[in-house]
């Protein structure tokens, strides 16, 4: 079975809205993988959009470009504030950036956390990890509201952004 973009896009969407009646850790971290996956997405898209000479760099060395690079290359657009629309969705932030790039650390530590040992930051409980995970989901649902919202106003002032 084939779904295309906006479909993934609406069920992984409908998956972190409901997240906190998830009961499961490892569909909780699939779901923040799903997170990451349409974030860096978006982020690529604009970049490809806006022809950023760095970015296509990387795409002509078919190398793969890390959600933290990605990020990177995006970050003045993103520290832009995104207001809400005339009454409509109370969504906005003050820096984009900052809110993903905490969300990333934030990631990075429950994905390691569940098998890696070799850092005393990773070592939390089963409990925390859960609740931490549910917190990650929650929180990624509303950067991927605002990402979206971004990348609708990046593509109306930028027509060639798909």
């Amino acid at each position: 079975m084939s779904i295309n973009k906006g479909r993934a896009y609406q069920m992984v969407m409908s998956k972190l809205k409901t997240s906190s009646e998830i009961d499961d850790v490892f569909h909780l971290i699939g779901l923040i993988a799903s997170c990451e996956s349409i974030i860096s997405d978006r982020l690529s898209a604009f970049l490809g959009g806006t022809k950023n000479e760095e970015y296509q760099k990387i795409q002509a060395k078919k190398s793969f470009e890390s959600f933290g690079k990605l990020l990177e290359l995006c970050q003045s657009e993103l520290e832009k504030e995104i207001k809400p629309i005339n009454g409509r969705e109370n969504l906005e932030t003050k820096n984009l950036y900052a809110e993903l790039f905490a969300w990333k650390a934030k990631r990075n530590q429950i994905i390691h956390s569940v098998c890696k040992s070799s850092s005393p930051e990773f070592h939390i409980t089963e409990k925390q990890l859960f609740a931490e995970a549910q917190c990650a989901c929650i929180n990624g649902h509303r950067l991927l509201r605002l990402l979206l919202k971004w990348s609708k106003q990046s593509k109306a002032k930028n027509k060639k952004i798909k």
